[in-house]
Protein backbone atom coordinates (compact mmCIF):
# COMPACT_ATOMS: atom_id res chain seq x y z
CA UNK A 1 0.00 0.00 0.00
CA UNK A 2 1.32 3.57 -0.78
CA UNK A 3 2.23 6.34 1.87
CA UNK A 4 -0.19 8.61 1.69
CA UNK A 5 0.47 11.88 -0.25
CA UNK A 6 -0.39 14.44 3.21
CA UNK A 7 0.41 14.02 6.69
CA UNK A 8 2.13 15.24 9.41
CA UNK A 9 5.23 13.31 8.34
CA UNK A 10 5.22 14.94 4.63
CA UNK A 11 4.47 18.42 6.26
CA UNK A 12 6.92 18.23 9.21
CA UNK A 13 8.98 20.97 8.03
CA UNK A 14 6.50 23.60 6.98
CA UNK A 15 4.50 23.32 10.24
CA UNK A 16 7.39 22.95 12.86
CA UNK A 17 7.01 25.22 16.13
CA UNK A 18 10.76 26.36 16.68
CA UNK A 19 10.36 29.81 15.54
CA UNK A 20 10.16 32.86 17.65
CA UNK A 21 8.29 35.53 15.42
CA UNK A 22 10.19 38.38 14.86
CA UNK A 23 10.79 41.43 12.60
CA UNK A 24 13.98 40.11 11.51
CA UNK A 25 12.44 36.67 10.62
CA UNK A 26 9.73 37.70 8.67
CA UNK A 27 5.87 35.98 8.30
CA UNK A 28 7.14 32.29 8.10
CA UNK A 29 8.75 33.29 12.14
CA UNK A 30 5.36 35.07 13.05
CA UNK A 31 3.02 32.04 11.61
CA UNK A 32 5.42 29.83 13.47
CA UNK A 33 3.15 29.58 16.76
CA UNK A 34 0.18 31.00 17.27
CA UNK A 35 0.45 31.32 21.01
CA UNK A 36 -1.55 34.59 22.57
CA UNK A 37 -3.41 35.14 19.02
CA UNK A 38 -6.95 34.18 20.54
CA UNK A 39 -6.51 37.57 22.49
CA UNK A 40 -4.84 39.12 20.24
CA UNK A 41 -7.36 38.98 17.29
CA UNK A 42 -10.33 37.44 18.70
CA UNK A 43 -10.19 33.92 17.27
CA UNK A 44 -10.83 30.66 19.05
CA UNK A 45 -7.81 28.38 19.53
CA UNK A 46 -8.65 25.85 16.48
CA UNK A 47 -9.22 28.90 13.98
CA UNK A 48 -5.91 30.46 15.57
CA UNK A 49 -4.18 27.00 14.24
CA UNK A 50 -5.74 26.86 10.83
CA UNK A 51 -4.36 30.78 9.88
CA UNK A 52 -1.62 30.15 11.07
CA UNK A 53 -1.12 27.28 9.07
CA UNK A 54 -2.26 28.51 6.41
CA UNK A 55 0.15 31.31 7.01
CA UNK A 56 3.21 28.44 6.84
CA UNK A 57 1.67 28.04 2.66
CA UNK A 58 -0.35 25.27 3.56
CA UNK A 59 -3.41 23.82 1.85
CA UNK A 60 -7.16 23.26 3.06
CA UNK A 61 -6.67 19.55 2.48
CA UNK A 62 -3.00 19.66 3.67
CA UNK A 63 -4.15 21.71 6.57
CA UNK A 64 -7.26 18.86 7.27
CA UNK A 65 -5.04 15.99 7.06
CA UNK A 66 -2.27 17.21 9.89
CA UNK A 67 -5.10 18.67 12.14
CA UNK A 68 -7.12 15.19 11.34
CA UNK A 69 -10.34 17.12 9.92
CA UNK A 70 -11.83 16.96 6.70
CA UNK A 71 -10.96 20.10 4.06
CA UNK A 72 -14.27 20.89 4.36
CA UNK A 73 -14.00 22.10 7.88
CA UNK A 74 -11.25 23.67 7.49
CA UNK A 75 -13.14 25.25 5.17
CA UNK A 76 -15.76 26.23 7.95
CA UNK A 77 -13.69 27.51 10.22
CA UNK A 78 -11.75 29.76 7.65
CA UNK A 79 -15.43 31.56 6.89
CA UNK A 80 -15.18 32.30 10.42
CA UNK A 81 -12.17 34.13 10.40
CA UNK A 82 -12.24 35.84 7.55
CA UNK A 83 -16.06 37.19 8.87
CA UNK A 84 -14.17 37.91 12.69
CA UNK A 85 -10.95 39.63 10.52
CA UNK A 86 -13.81 41.60 8.44
CA UNK A 87 -11.59 39.77 4.77
CA UNK A 88 -12.78 37.69 1.69
CA UNK A 89 -9.33 36.00 1.29
CA UNK A 90 -6.78 33.97 2.65
CA UNK A 91 -3.97 36.80 1.42
CA UNK A 92 -6.00 39.07 2.82
CA UNK A 93 -6.18 37.42 6.24
CA UNK A 94 -2.23 36.74 6.26
CA UNK A 95 -2.00 40.36 5.64
CA UNK A 96 -4.25 41.43 8.99
CA UNK A 97 -2.87 39.14 11.30
CA UNK A 98 0.24 40.24 9.97
CA UNK A 99 -0.37 43.62 10.45
CA UNK A 100 -2.09 43.73 13.63
CA UNK A 101 0.60 40.95 15.74
CA UNK A 102 3.16 43.41 14.37
CA UNK A 103 2.06 46.49 15.81
CA UNK A 104 0.78 45.25 18.78
CA UNK A 105 4.38 43.95 19.26
CA UNK A 106 5.62 47.48 18.17
CA UNK A 107 7.01 46.23 15.36
CA UNK A 108 7.36 48.61 12.51
CA UNK A 109 6.52 46.85 8.82
CA UNK A 110 8.11 47.97 5.21
CA UNK A 111 6.01 47.63 1.84
CA UNK A 112 8.94 44.69 1.09
CA UNK A 113 7.68 43.14 5.04
CA UNK A 114 4.12 43.03 3.76
CA UNK A 115 2.29 39.76 2.67
CA UNK A 116 2.42 39.47 -1.44
CA UNK A 117 -1.28 40.13 -2.82
CA UNK A 118 -2.12 43.06 -0.41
Amino acid sequence: MAEPRYGPHILADRYQHDDEATPENGRGGLFASCTGWPDRLGLSPRECEIARLVGRDLTNKEIGAVLEISSWTVATHLRRVFAKLGVHSKAAMVAVITERIAAQNGWSLTHEDRPSGT
